[in-house]
């Protein structure tokens, strides 16, 4: 299985095909133990990272990379979100129902082997540190730092990430927009999130990490961060698949606008019909203009 050949986060039809037989049950298993492996390694290296930024971009990159063709390498609710919502708008329409209903229990144990993934990795990289690392895998604003600016930063932060996911490597064959590049700009997206929301809140972009650090313990847990930092994702994600749906929307419908009718060379006809020779500049804006793949042939 590539990059190239399925669909919606790189699952083909794992959702719209379910008959609830064996071999459905061994892939969403497999599935998901890829979900919980990737999700503790990314949140054991990345939470023991001298440069936090750029290590979780590259740790991304790599888990996407190695994992996509499994079960698509979320590794982080708010992508699993997201990656529900566009399941269930490009379903067909006699197919809605079903998604919504087996999706939804999919995206449900997503969440929870991602919980225990992170869960794991917060505890694996308190024993790779020295120290006992008591406080690795935990995002703790600084001092005073407002919770509105938490709120903000957490949710544009999960928007970039999310809405990068869904511009890169969803949809069908024909419209994944970047194939194995997709990986890269995901990674790329994550480390500028948490290069600049780093400095108020840790740049954590992931109810699964965040929760996973808070439930051990050594977190300086305060509800007001945590009504936050988790609402923040919810927001972000949310956020960036209604984006991603006008966008969407948008394309199909210029797509769908009625065309103009060309020459034989693909000109636009002008109303005068004329067509001057490909030499024969013409009035440069007058009738002998000549409009190609909506840029200006004089």
């Amino acid at each position: 299985m590539s990059f190239e050949n399925t669909g919606s986060l790189w699952r083909d039809y794992r959702i719209e095909h379910w008959n609830g037989n064996t071999e459905d049950l061994i892939r969403w298993f497999t599935e998901l133990c890829a979900e919980a492996v990737g999700t503790m390694l990314f949140t054991a290296v990345g939470s023991v990272a001298r440069d936090p930024a750029l290590t979780n971009g590259l740790l991304l990159s790599a888990l996407v990379f190695s994992l996509a063709p499994v079960s698509g390498a979320k590794l982080n609710p708010a992508v699993s979100l997201a990656s529900y919502l566009e399941d269930v708008r490009v379903a067909p329409n006699g197919e809605k129902l079903h998604v919504f209903a087996i999706g939804g229990v999919l995206c449900l144990l997503e969440w929870g082997v991602q919980l225990g993934g992170a869960s794991c990795g917060v505890a694996l990289a308190r024993k790779m540190t020295s120290s006992g690392g008591s406080v690795a895998g935990c995002f703790v604003p600084p001092t005073a730092t407002p919770g509105s600016v938490v709120l903000a930063n957490e949710s544009v932060g999960t928007l970039l990430l999310v809405f990068t996911v869904l511009r890169t490597s969803t949809g069908s064959p024909k419209t994944a927009r970047f194939g194995m590049l997709a990986p890269l700009a995901i990674g790329l997206a994550l480390y500028a999130a948490a290069d600049g929301a780093g400095r108020f809140t840790g740049g954590c972009f992931n109810p699964a990490r965040y929760i996973a650090g808070v439930a051990q313990g050594s977190c300086a847990f305060d509800w007001a961060y945590a009504s936050s930092y988790l609402p923040a994702h919810l927001l972000g994600s949310a956020t960036a698949f209604i984006a991603n749906w006008f966008i969407m929307f948008a394309v199909k419908t210029v797509n769908a606008s009625p065309k103009r009718p060309t020459n034989g060379d693909g000109y636009v006809l002008m109303s005068d019909g004329s067509g001057s020779a490909p030499g024969d500049v013409g009035a440069r804006f007058g009738t002998h203009a000549r409009v190609r793949a909506g840029r200006v042939g004089l």
